[in-house]
């Protein structure tokens, strides 16, 4: 039982060596858990890969925005199901809240990585059979996306620092994930590269809501 609380970056070459060795002896349940949890622990590595490329090419003055009239409803559905095993993992449930027929005027693989960062951290700071949910709304000439959680929240001394470069404040998960802290500087980089600005609310013990805006798409070309 105690493979189970191990991170998934330590569990990964446990359960494929399992399976490797033992995929005979396992019932066709247990082998979905272990593919279920391999599958998790991929998707968080390609995740950080991802990060890592965004964040050189950031810093080096290579990041390039390619605007387009991006869906807020494809980019917010992309990147649910893209994190919808790391939440069943936990049994959080995940909601999204998006009017019909909204568009901004940004990069969509850029907001992609903004969304699954957000909902990333979101899912890895909350409880079993709590709820992870975005919320899309226009504002004036901007779009309001907000990922709002029900976990741990953090104290204001830790919210000062989120956004700062080189503090790359970073925790521990509820079911000891781990993490660079690199995902939320390079969330506050890419939005500001299209435009928009980024900002959290957070209470410790009652979780927190990020915020980050994307200009309304107004007919540019």
């Amino acid at each position: 039982t105690e493979i189970y609380t191990l991170s998934l970056h330590d569990a990964l070459p446990i359960f494929s060596d399992l399976l490797t060795d033992n995929y005979e002896e396992y019932d066709k349940e247990t082998i979905q858990k272990f593919l279920k949890i391999i599958n998790n622990a991929s998707l968080q590595g390609n995740q950080l890969l991802e990060n890592l490329l965004q964040w050189s090419r950031s810093q080096t003055g290579r990041l390039q925005v390619n605007y387009a009239k991006v869906s807020c409803s494809e980019a917010a559905s992309s990147s649910f199901k893209f994190l919808k095993n790391n939440a069943e993992s936990k049994s959080i449930s995940l909601e999204l809240d998006i009017p019909e027929n909204l568009f901004v005027w940004g990069d969509l693989n850029l907001i992609e990585t903004v969304i699954r960062n957000l909902v990333s951290n979101a899912i890895k700071f909350s409880l079993s059979d709590q709820k992870v949910s975005l919320q899309i709304v226009e504002k004036n000439d901007f779009v309001e996306f907000s990922v709002i959680d029900k976990g741990v929240g953090m104290a204001k001394e830790m919210v000062d620092k989120l956004f700062l470069s080189g503090l790359g404040q970073t925790s521990p998960g509820t079911n000891n994930e781990k993490g660079t802290g690199l995902g939320l500087i390079l969330c506050k980089e890419l939005v500001e590269k299209m435009g928009g600005t980024i900002q959290v609310q957070s209470k410790l013990g009652f979780g927190s809501r990020f915020t980050f805006t994307i200009p309304v798409y107004k007919g540019q070309e």
